[in-house]
């Protein structure tokens, strides 16, 4: 155990304590009060029942998971706000917010190591470290930017060769040219958002994507078409709308960070760089970076595929990936409230409540994930019947249904494994269990069945389904076998 795990500042030395429970910015108490979970200060053995552990959680991973549905519904705006502007610009739309991410991905893995070293540290009531760790993510942050900024702009001048239409490739270049510069802010929000989360703080994050999307449905109101007097940008308009508003939701959790922040040290509440603590959230995070670029890599390999084929496969495969992108919002949200709690209890050395903690969001989010996995069997003609009517579209459609809901409890357990295993700082084991069974069951099946034995759409989907249900009961053995294991697991400090 390092030294400064045991030599610790004091909380403040500023004018008065830190209170947990004010809210995250003026007014609305009452609502904040209620949406933060309950923050354990000092070390202590967590005794209670699995119902308290559960409503703890559901505490956390509501406002977390609505905060990822709030991520997706800013790129349901832009859509729906340049539609009118023809096929084109939505297009453009979507493969610039697709090789944004692409782009980006990695990034956002490696933050996430800030979940475990800050939520341990909390459970262990070092609020001085929690304050150190986030200055380095905000470095790291800052040190990221430019490599993924020069990475996408380097994809623009690709289009062309890959044989994107050229109108798309002509309005695609200049939207990510723009949006490209909100890297940083979204790198910052990361960071400021698990600190916040690490500490059960979580009213803040749903203010910032609230006034986030009004924002940005504010902005392509007024510069889409040109209102009072503003030019018409077209689809540009959409892209400087996004850009304000990502650079607007940091600055939303920095308020509230600031009021919580430990004030104290030479610098007061800011911290120079620290190499051991950035070397941590580098070992930690690289491996979450790795593993969401891998996924990524997958599906949008699967994709490449299904758009070689018939246009109706790839409306039927774009409608069914829409369904179960939306649901994979929810366990993915408690896979980040789950964190936290297994962070929180290692850090206050409590490996019972730790073992509680994760097998109550594994329950969690595979129940979850079942309710979905029938409400796509029972009803998938009705649901891909509310995007398109065309005939050859429902028929692959619902069979690509039948297969996302099998595939629904088992992309649940595995997003759900991923994220306890993060809160006990295991992220290296969760990279191997993707790389394996994705890129070789998952993909070579997808191939021989969809292009090879021309089984077309369907084919691929068996493929990425069995890639799933690999990488889920891989990831549910490792996390049975660490739960086993908890007393030998210390902080990391």
């Amino acid at each position: 155990m390092s030294r400064e795990a045991n030599i610790r500042e004091p909380e403040s030395v500023g004018p008065g304590p830190i209170k947990d429970d004010d809210p995250p910015i003026g007014g609305m108490r009452a609502m904040s009060t209620m949406m933060e979970a309950d923050p354990p200060i000092a070390p202590s053995v967590d005794n209670r029942p699995l119902l308290n552990e559960l409503r703890s959680t559901l505490r956390l991973a509501v406002p977390v998971v609505a905060s990822e549905l709030g991520w997706m519904l800013m790129a349901v705006v832009d859509t729906w706000m340049v539609s009118h502007l023809g096929p084109e610009a939505v297009g453009a739309a979507g493969l610039g917010g697709m090789l944004f991410f692409v782009g980006s991905v990695f990034g956002f893995g490696l933050l996430m190591g800030l979940d475990p070293m800050v939520s341990q540290a909390f459970g262990a009531g070092d609020r001085m470290s929690c304050r150190r760790s986030l200055w380095q993510g905000l470095y790291v942050s800052a040190i990221l930017t430019p490599p993924a900024m020069a990475g996408i702009w380097a994809i623009v001048p690709l289009m062309g060769p890959w044989g994107i239409q050229p109108k798309v490739a002509a309005l695609t270049g200049p939207y990510l040219n723009t949006i490209c510069w909100s890297i940083g802010p979204l790198y910052a929000y990361i960071s400021l958002r698990h600190y916040l989360q690490a500490h059960g703080r979580t009213a803040a994050m749903l203010w910032a994507l609230f006034l986030g999307n009004l924002l940005n449905w504010l902005g392509n109101w007024l510069l889409i078409d040109g209102r009072f007097g503003l030019p018409a940008m077209g689809l540009q308009g959409s892209a400087w709308s996004t850009l304000v508003a990502r650079f607007f939701m940091p600055l939303v959790l920095a308020v509230d960070v600031w009021r919580i922040i430990p004030h104290s040290g030479r610098f007061g509440p800011i911290d120079p760089w620290d190499w051991s603590r950035v070397k941590k959230l580098v070992r930690v995070g690289t491996p979450t970076g790795i593993q969401f670029s891998l996924e990524v890599g997958v599906f949008g390999l699967a994709a490449a595929w299904v758009g070689q084929l018939e246009a109706s496969a790839l409306a039927a495969h774009q409608i069914v990936m829409n369904y179960a992108s939306t649901t994979f919002m929810v366990p993915m949200g408690i896979a980040s409230a789950s964190s936290v709690r297994v962070g929180q209890a290692i850090g206050r050395r409590d490996p019972s409540g730790a073992r509680r903690a994760g097998w109550t969001g594994l329950g969690l989010g595979t129940t979850f994930m079942a309710l979905a996995a029938v409400t796509f069997a029972v009803a998938p003609r009705w649901l891909v019947g509310q995007f398109s009517t065309d005939t050859s579209v429902l028929q692959v459609g619902v069979a690509l249904m039948y297969l996302a809901a099998v595939f629904q409890l088992f992309d649940g357990v595995q997003v759900t494994c991923s994220g306890v295993l993060r809160g006990a700082g295991e992220t290296r084991l969760p990279m191997l269990g993707n790389l394996l069974a994705h890129w070789l069951i998952g993909l070579p099946i997808a191939y021989v069945l969809g292009i090879r034995l021309k089984w077309g759409a369907v084919g691929v989907w068996v493929g990425l389904t069995a890639g799933l249900i690999a990488v889920a009961f891989t990831l549910l053995e490792v996390w049975r076998r660490k739960s086993h294991a908890m007393e030998q697991i210390e902080p990391l400090g």
